[in-house]
């Protein structure tokens, strides 16, 4: 499969790297590239990235994406002028930066961070973050949800506890997926249940409180306070 004449496990990775930094796969159907699938937008560069993928970057991935994230194209302004918006509405040519929304994982540990109570910690076993009693519960072994302690809630979400048939209800609201089938693409969507999720989950509410008390302590000066929470 990774035989330098076999370009298809090439295409189809780079291509889902592609997906992730910008938004949209080179070729849309990141699950298909098949007869049934889209066509690439940009072909040539497609051929290009999955060349220099396996003979310059020997299959690195880190490298790869380090060459994404410092692409002049990836670092161009978000801002969109009319005439690109006409012209380019879904930015298929990459007129300006990309921008789309997080995914549920993204979302959590972004306003962690953002509030300072993220947990860095590398390793371990799964961890339970807050919740509201009764969202959770094991249907068949009476197994519940007992919230983790000393800085492990705040861990990151790849290590969140997740149970296939009992996915982690906040996420999930998100379109994260259970764990019962695999999964390529996931939706992105906004919905009112995502809003009352941000609003009203423990996890959130936690954030919004530590967010408020470092924009307090920040400084006297209202205008400071202003420009550190932008």
């Amino acid at each position: 499969m990774t035989h330098p004449d076999y370009p298809l496990l090439s295409r189809v990775a780079v291509n889902r790297f592609w997906e992730q930094i910008f938004g949209v796969g080179i070729v849309e159907s990141l699950e298909d590239f098949g007869s049934q699938g889209i066509i690439p937008t940009h072909p040539i560069l497609l051929d290009d990235i999955f060349y220099r993928f396996i003979h310059e970057h020997k299959w690195s991935i880190k490298s790869l994406l380090k060459e994404f994230v410092t692409s002049a194209t990836y670092m161009q302004s978000l801002n969109a002028t009319s005439e690109k918006i006409t012209e380019d509405k879904f930015n298929s040519y990459l007129s300006r930066g990309p921008r789309f929304r997080l995914s549920s994982e993204q979302i959590r540990d972004q306003g962690l961070a953002v509030s300072s109570l993220l947990n860095p910690k590398m390793f371990g076993p799964s961890v339970m973050p807050h919740q509201p009693d009764g969202v959770w519960m094991g249907v068949y072994n009476g197994i519940k949800w007992i919230t983790s302690k000393n800085g492990d809630q705040y861990r990151r979400g790849p290590y969140t506890y997740w149970k296939r048939t009992s996915p982690y209800p906040s996420m999930e609201a998100f379109y994260s997926p259970s764990g019962e089938i695999c999964k390529i693409r996931r939706l992105r969507t906004n919905t009112p249940l995502q809003a009352l999720v941000t609003l009203n989950d423990p996890v959130y509410m936690e954030c919004a409180k530590e967010f408020g008390l470092l924009i307090k302590n920040h400084s006297r000066s209202l205008e400071d306070k202003l420009n550190f929470a932008i």
